[in-house]
């Protein structure tokens, strides 16, 4: 379906919503739509452009 984020994540018996872009990618209107539609209700998208975005992504996912 066009405008859902890229990936499901299972991470710490919970499930992310991720989108993966590059450093300048864009997100589409019908992205832009969507994730604002999932975040009101209370499933945020996470958008990760770097290998640092991932690695903060898990560090802050995996606090305890």
């Amino acid at each position: 379906m066009a405008g859902v984020p890229d990936r499901l994540v299972f991470l710490n018996n919970q499930v992310h919503l991720v989108e993966l872009k590059t450093a300048d990618g864009k997100l589409s209107p019908r992205q832009v739509l969507v994730f604002d539609q999932l975040g009101e209700a209370g499933f945020p998208v996470h958008i990760l452009r770097s290998y640092d975005d991932i690695e903060e992504f898990i560090r802050e996912t995996t606090k305890s």
